[in-house]
């Protein structure tokens, strides 16, 4: 009690004598407490094994006194200067969940913490695939092995095809029973996975290619027998030959007729003619020896294609003639090549985008729609009954001459003027030009010629591929560009 007393007679006597000022108590700024702590790595949940590297990120306007790393709350790592990292030998500690903290402190006493779960597994619990192999052709009863190594006791196995579970073991031997021939033809996903008892996992995975004979009826009503997919295909057919390489089945196609030329890589496939009569090569189909050959229903009264389907071959006639059987076209290239899953989703895409285009066309009257005269690359136009005219339709214009008779009629200069269209539309692989269109006789009336809106379009994007779409958008576009 008398150290107090003189200590409080000491400042006062200094405080009297003009040796202090003022007596003062000083707290730290709220800003100079401020910690900032977080772990650059490990990640969040994340999986580790080995010895792995710990950095933590620590700032403060204050010294930093020390920083505490904490594994489940025992101290493995205390630092007092920068850089703050450390490595961890996950191999002494024991497989599973672990919680990392990190809790920095500065001169102000402040104090910052951040914490991480990491999953330890060093190499534990493995699985492998024994058979079939990888991309391996199926069909009928498939016994799918797998091995499973850890050294813990495994829970279970779990079989997955193509996302769903359709087995689960508890004990070896782990093997699945697939009856291929309930699957549709193409690839199907198959996914092992281990769990032990401390919830650890293995995983593999394997793609099998379900191959089973099927029957297809082609437009003719023909129904055409395949021993499984074919691999060796010949299209007499742009649009079919489109079609081949988006569903994904490219590197089956061995012949297309002259005028495929997209994608490119179809330039790399050999030539085998016309689509239709003496146009088509009998002899370099044969030659390369394909076991579908997909043509126009109109071109297989060729006597190129009957002789073939009297040899033998397997021709298959196809007739798109509307945007809906342009998806069916799809689908069924689909499954013949083993591809169903890619032109579903090809066909997913297309709807969608039209749609999404349709929405955009203003709900008005018929009358009130912008007028469009369209010419194909010969100089011929179209009717409603048409794709082109569909295509047409859906993009919001009137075809002026929908009403037609005939699908594809010879215009008149003398109706085309009289009908006063507000767009002319003319596939961009004619050799009539824009100024060829607007020098002609008595077409200076027509509002399309005044003001200049005669557009052109890729031709191969009216006709039975997914490409259509484009027409459409573009037009939508030029009709409504507001």
């Amino acid at each position: 009690m008398a150290s107090k007393v003189v200590i409080a007679l000491t400042v006062l006597v200094l405080v009297s004598a003009g040796v202090l000022g003022a007596l003062v108590l000083i707290n730290p700024a709220p800003e100079d407490t401020k910690v900032s702590a977080k772990f650059d790595s490990p990640v969040d949940g994340s999986t580790v094994s080995g010895v792995i590297g710990i950095n933590a990120n620590v700032t403060s306007k204050k010294a930093i006194s020390y920083v505490v790393l904490r594994l489940d709350g025992q101290t493995i790592g205390n630092k007092t200067v920068a850089p703050f990292s450390w490595e961890l030998n996950t191999t002494q500690h024991a497989e599973g969940q672990h919680n990392l903290n990190l809790t920095a402190v500065n001169s102000a006493g402040g104090r910052g913490q951040s914490q991480v779960t990491v999953t330890i597994n060093n190499g534990g619990t493995t699985v492998g695939i024994t058979s079939p192999n990888n991309m391996s052709h199926v069909s009928g009863d498939v016994s799918v092995m797998a091995q499973v190594v850890s050294p813990r006791t495994v829970k279970y196995v779990s079989f997955e095809l193509d996302g769903d579970e359709v087995a689960n073991l508890s004990a070896a031997p782990y093997a699945l029973q697939w009856n291929a021939s309930t699957a549709y033809n193409g690839e199907h996903a198959i996914q092992v996975k281990a769990v032990d008892i401390l919830n650890m996992s293995g995983h593999a995975t394997i793609i099998l290619i379900a191959d089973n004979p099927f029957i297809y009826r082609d437009a003719r009503g023909i129904d055409v027998s395949f021993p499984g997919i074919p691999q060796r295909i010949v299209t007499l057919g742009n649009s079919f030959t489109e079609v081949v390489f988006a569903v994904g089945a490219g590197g089956q196609l061995v012949g297309r007729d002259t005028k495929s030329v997209y994608p490119t890589e179809a330039l790399a496939v050999t030539d085998v003619g016309g689509t239709y009569g003496t146009s088509i090569n009998k002899e370099a189909i044969i030659a390369t020896s394909p076991d579908l050959i997909i043509a126009w229903k109109y071109a297989t009264t060729a006597s190129a294609i009957t002789t073939l389907e009297a040899d033998g071959y397997k021709v298959v006639a196809l007739s798109p003639s509307s945007i809906d059987t342009v998806k069916l076209e799809i689908q069924d290239i689909g499954v013949m090549t083993g591809h169903k899953v890619e032109a579903q989703k090809i066909v997913q895409n297309m709807t969608e985008r039209i749609q999404r285009a349709i929405e955009k066309v203003p709900v008005i009257p018929d009358s009130q729609r912008p007028k469009v005269y369209f010419e194909l690359r010969n100089g011929n136009t179209v009717n409603n009954t048409t794709m082109s005219g569909e295509i047409i339709r859906l993009a919001g214009g009137l075809n002026i001459y929908g009403n037609a008779t005939k699908t594809n009629p010879i215009p008149s200069s003398e109706v085309t003027i009289s009908r006063l269209p507000a767009f002319i539309v003319i596939e961009d692989q004619s050799i009539v030009t824009n100024a060829d269109i607007e020098a002609r006789s008595g077409w200076s009336i027509i509002p399309a010629v005044q003001q200049h809106q005669i557009y052109r379009i890729n031709g191969e994007w009216m006709t039975a591929t997914p490409r259509l779409v484009n027409a459409i958008e573009q037009m939508l576009q030029w009709f409504y560009p507001s």
